[in-house]
């Protein structure tokens, strides 16, 4: 269903790009004129910006998942709540993207067998460039929501240690806040129904 959540998503993921892209403004033109004056430095630091945005990219992503259980973490918060982890988390992100990369490179070759197991015609070219991106971008989403959700799962964790919580009650706590968003949804559809009446 197209709601909120999803809007926030959405949003978020957009904010996320144009920081990755506006923090790499800055390294590229810090790197070229370190290149100008010492051309080794001024090389290692363009061939990191992208890395060093990746980074700062993956510290602020943790929105993500939050944006999708209603959890109202800001920007700001995910900053803090990822102190120490950006380096680790821009290290697990570049192997995921090798991963995806992989992926889609064996999803295309499938593809591409498949036009010698098939009969000859002339739909398959057209039905295998529209699930070739379908696929692509499938695996993209299923590999980055599983890198955001362990981020997620994992601040969380450092948060309720801090707290002196156990996982127990954490895990109940969310158990509570599911049944009680149930039970308002469903009183909800009763005042929709009665409306309707």
């Amino acid at each position: 269903m197209f709601g909120k959540r999803t809007i926030r998503v959405i949003l978020n993921q957009i904010i996320l790009g144009l920081i990755g892209m506006l923090s790499l403004i800055p390294l590229v033109i810090v790197a070229s004129l370190l290149a100008a004056v010492t051309a080794g430095f001024g090389l290692l630091l363009l061939f990191l910006a992208p890395f060093i945005a990746l980074m700062v990219v993956q510290r602020l992503s943790v929105v993500l998942p939050a944006a999708a259980v209603d959890d109202p973490l800001t920007l700001k918060e995910s900053w803090r709540a990822t102190s120490g982890l950006g380096w680790a988390m821009a290290f697990a992100a570049l192997v995921m993207s090798l991963l995806a990369g992989f992926l889609i490179a064996m999803w295309g070759l499938l593809l591409s067998i498949s036009d010698g197991l098939l009969p000859t015609s002339e739909l398959w070219p057209q039905i295998r460039s529209a699930i070739f991106p379908m696929g692509t971008m499938l695996i993209f989403v299923w590999i980055f929501a599983s890198l955001h959700a362990t981020f997620y799962g994992l601040i969380r964790e450092r948060f309720a240690e801090k707290l002196g919580l156990r996982t127990e009650d954490y895990t109940m706590a969310d158990e509570i806040k599911s049944a009680a968003r149930a039970k308002a949804r469903k009183a909800l559809a009763g005042a929709h129904k009665m409306d309707r009446r």
